[in-house]
């Protein structure tokens, strides 16, 4: 690699990993929210789950 390259690759490096943060920081709003919008549906599924279980023990099984 010569010289007169390394200051272009730098470049390209830095112009590269910035659209990546500026790609992970625009995303991290949507994936929160999915996040957030999922939670309710998860903890109902999980007391779903233990109700069940609950009842089956109480039931002897």
């Amino acid at each position: 690699m010569s010289l007169d390259a390394k200051p272009r690759i730098l470049q390209s490096n830095l112009d590269a990993k910035s659209a990546i943060v500026q790609s992970n920081l625009d995303a991290k709003p949507r994936i929160l929210q999915s996040n957030l919008d999922a939670k309710p549906r998860i903890l109902q599924s999980n007391l779903d789950a233990k109700s069940a279980i609950v009842q089956r023990h109480l039931a002897g099984d």
